[in-house]
Formats: C-alpha cells, structure tokens, sequence
C-alpha cells in the first residue's frame, strides 16, 4: 500500500459509517448517496486490504481491523475543532457535541436539564440532542463516542457504561375533570375508558402492567400513541385516560380541564446519566454532573390544540352502577 493512493475523503466515509454502524444513516449526515458512501468504503477495503466491517441484515459491525482503524480516526475528527481553531480566528462551533435523550416520558422530564446544560456549555461549543428509541442504542452510541452522555430511566447492563440518578418522578394516571368526577370508583375509569400508552416507553409500560396487577384492574382497551400533544388532546375532550408524570400534569394550563390522579398508592419512575466509563473527568461530562447538582423541574406551560373530527375510537358499555350520574 502507498500512501498517495489513499483518498482521505474514504478514511472520512470509513469514520461516519462507524459511528452510525449504518450506511444509510451516515450517507444523511455526509450528504451523498448511498450508492457512492458504499462504493468509497469499498475502496478503502481493496487499497488497505482488509475488511473493515461485518456486514449483516440490520447493521454494520466492525472487524478487528475496522475498530483498529476506527479507533486512530476516531481522535483524529475529534481533534479538528481544536485545529481549525487555533488556525482561524472565524471558527464558530467551538467543539459541538451532541448528546442522547431516550424517547417518551424522559424527553419531557429533560427539558429543564438541557436548557441548564445548554447555559453551562454553550462557552465551549454547541449541543446538540438526538432522540434514539431504545436503551441498547443509547449505550451504543455513547461507547462509540457519537453521544458525550446520554438521559434515561433505565441503567444499561454494561461493564463500559457508568451512571448516576439524577432524579426521581412521580407518575399519574389523568382524565378529564369531567370523566373523573362521573366515575365512583376511579378503578373503573381504567376498566371502561381507553388506556393510552406510549409504545417507546418500555420500562414505564412494565411499571403500569405492575401497577394494574397489584390493584386488580386491567384496561378493556389499550391504544399505542407516540405523540404527546394528542395524547393530551383526547384525554382534554373526554376519550381516553393515560398517565403523565406529576410535575407535567402540575404545569398543564388549568382550563384544560385535566385530572390527575393515583389509585392505591403512587408510581415513580427513576433517571439517570449514561456516560462512557473513564471520561467523568472530559468536560462535556463535568457540566452535565454539575447541571445535576441543581437541577430543578420547571416544564414549561404550553397551549395544546388538536382537530380531528374522523378519529374513531372503541365505544364501551358503561354499567349504569358504575357512574355518579348519566354520563355522556
């Protein structure tokens, strides 16, 4: 091999599809088509004479060449900030990071924190916040170094991953005022009114299961919906009941008319700070543990507006024995 021959844009190509362990994903963050990343990798492979990567159904793994390489260029694209830097008195983005923030209920309690974060960094480079779906993709991606730290309400089994709590919330249940008060027992709000829940919160949906296990309720009907504001939106006018944590429920705009409340005893879900075992001392890490330090719930209040007239759901009969009065 001769040096000459190497293209330094295939060691790039070689870089991003390493962190992503996807083509397609890192062919969106470079900006070309598959099709070529594919073929520039390919390159790379004949010219060093090796196999970088492990190619499977869903995903790339690295060889033990690839995480040979990987772990050179890896040092070598976190250094550029700091090169054109100390070159260029124009550079603006300082050294941006991009941390992890697990989807559905955390998003939402994370709010003040990154804005805290944001405030605590920002001196130092931008921030920027990926959403990922599931707690393996999390810690993936902070051990590979494409997150500094990552939000969660689950601790990963994971000898390279450390953690600390950095919080505790209560979870509620929640209906309309109106719904709430035409029940008697308010177990029978979850028996006859459609329970939402949030198909990307696993762990919070085990914690409901164990909850209506213990009280001996189970929902007649169970709807899967990802969006917060129509969530809120149904519950608002009368169709559905879910669970949201207390300090949102707390901040809701008191004309939505929404009630929270628990049956027997209170849900609390945990959270916690993931970062790569070994870099508490980097600095993107040292402002999260400090933000930590004092950080304070205060979700911000927000007018919640959602029309649609065809949305069809299930029609339950109600025993008349069940409710206050007729309800309708």
């Amino acid at each position: 091999m001769i040096m000459k021959n190497i293209n330094w844009n295939w060691i790039y190509y070689f870089y991003e599809v390493a962190r992503y362990s996807s083509m397609t994903e890192a062919s969106k963050v470079i900006g070309i088509s598959l099709p070529t990343i594919s073929e520039q990798i390919s390159r790379l492979e004949k010219e060093l004479n090796v196999k970088l990567f492990q190619r499977s159904v869903r995903k790339l793994d690295l060889t033990s060449e690839g995480q040979s390489l990987y772990a050179i260029v890896k040092k070598m694209f976190q250094y550029g900030p700091d090169i054109l830097k100390s070159l260029s008195p124009d550079f603006i983005g300082g050294n941006p990071i991009k941390i992890g923030i697990q989807e559905g209920i955390v998003a939402e309690y994370s709010l003040e924190l990154i804005f805290q974060y944001w405030d605590n960094y920002i001196p130092y480079g931008i921030v920027n916040v990926e959403k990922t779906s599931t707690l393996e993709d999390m810690a993936r991606s902070i051990v590979k170094g494409n997150f500094e730290w990552g939000l969660t309400c689950e601790i990963p089994q994971s000898d390279n991953i450390d953690t600390k709590k950095v919080g505790s919330e209560e979870v509620q249940f929640c209906c309309s005022e109106k719904i709430y008060h035409a029940f008697k027992d308010k177990k029978d709000i979850l028996k006859y009114i459609p329970f939402i829940k949030n198909s990307k919160d696993s762990l919070l949906n085990e914690k409901i299961l164990d909850h209506f296990s213990r009280i001996h309720c189970i929902p007649n009907e169970v709807i899967e919906i990802d969006q917060r504001e129509l969530s809120l939106n149904l519950i608002q006018k009368d169709r559905c009941v879910s669970v949201f944590t207390k300090q949102t429920l707390d901040h809701l705009s008191a004309d939505m008319g929404i009630k929270g409340f628990t049956i027997e005893r209170p849900i609390f879900l945990d959270f916690y700070i993931l970062w790569c075992k070994g870099r508490e001392k980097a600095l993107p890490v040292r402002k999260i543990l400090e933000s930590c330090a004092s950080h304070v719930i205060n979700l911000n209040r927000s007018d919640h507006k959602y029309h649609d007239s065809y949305l069809q759901l299930k029609v339950i009969d109600i025993p008349k024995e069940a409710l206050t009065r007729p309800f309708a």
